[in-house]
């Protein structure tokens, strides 16, 4: 289905999943800015955003390469619902049910996890691999 030269690129796709979910619960937690009329504080999360991703991505891609961006950019989206929601908690309360989301969340990676690491691992003495490219 995809090209062989093309396959290095895949390891990116999981994290960049992971950021783009995170991104949607950015979205869906940021609503408070407006019912609140608080949109300056929202612009300071997003700023707030906007400046780890562009840091990280100085420190990062030189030493990850393109990884290094995706991480960055999870690091970003991640960060941005976190403080999202805490601000949101104190602004506009909302009853979350954040065990369930948080279960939700260790379910996946668990799952992938389960799947992944076999398909990393399952040839390692066959094609040994430097340590910093074990985790990558």
């Amino acid at each position: 289905f995809i090209g062989e030269p093309f396959r290095v690129g895949l390891e990116v796709v999981p994290i960049l999943l992971l950021a783009n979910l995170f991104l949607g619960i950015y979205v869906n937690l940021s609503i408070w800015y407006k019912l609140t009329d608080r949109t300056l504080l929202g612009a300071y999360v997003a700023l707030g955003g906007a400046t780890l991703t562009v840091v990280l991505n100085f420190w990062w891609i030189p030493l990850f390469g393109y990884l290094g961006a995706a991480w960055a950019t999870l690091a970003c989206y991640g960060s941005m619902a976190l403080i999202s929601y805490l601000l949101g908690r104190h602004y506009y309360p909302v009853p979350y049910k954040i065990g369930r989301l948080v279960a939700y969340l260790t379910l996946g990676l668990g799952l992938f996890g389960v799947h992944a690491l076999p398909l990393r691992y399952s040839n390692l003495a066959a094609r040994p691999q430097p340590p910093h490219r074990l985790w990558r």
